[in-house]
């Protein structure tokens, strides 16, 4: 499932777990799937010092139905039952994952500037335009 993943939804978990035994052995998660593939999943994006941060995708057309939701109750059940601590990280501009994080009942404890460095202008435009920010 995990190289399954890297090759349908984000080829990043290859950069961050080196291979799915290490991820299985250190991270967790859960996800939904139909025909198609992936729809929804909550991964471990990172684990450490007692805390877990949990990466979430939905397909844009299974979106606004609960899903991610679902998912990331049982991801942090199973963290807390780890007695890890779930750090959940976003860019302000991220509406959705603002509004998840807190329907899920964390609290924002702060923002921190972001800055970007990347060799194609045209992916931080896109990523600005995304997030509702103005270039």
């Amino acid at each position: 499932m995990f190289g399954r993943y890297i090759l349908e939804m984000d080829d990043s978990y290859r950069l961050l777990w080196t291979s799915a035994e290490t991820y299985l052995d250190r991270a967790f998660g859960y996800c939904y799937l139909n025909e198609s593939g992936f729809v929804s999943a909550c991964n471990t994006f990172y684990v450490g010092g007692g805390y877990i941060e949990p990466d979430i995708i939905t397909h844009k057309d299974y979106r606004n139905q609960g899903l991610a939701f679902r998912l990331c109750q049982e991801f942090i059940a199973l963290g807390r039952q780890r007695q890890l601590t779930t750090y959940w990280d976003c860019d302000t501009g991220n509406t959705g994952s603002n509004h998840l994080a807190a329907k899920l009942g964390l609290e924002k404890v702060g923002e921190v500037p972001i800055l970007w460095w990347h060799e194609s202008k045209e992916v931080i435009a896109k990523y600005l335009a995304t997030y509702n920010y103005s270039t």
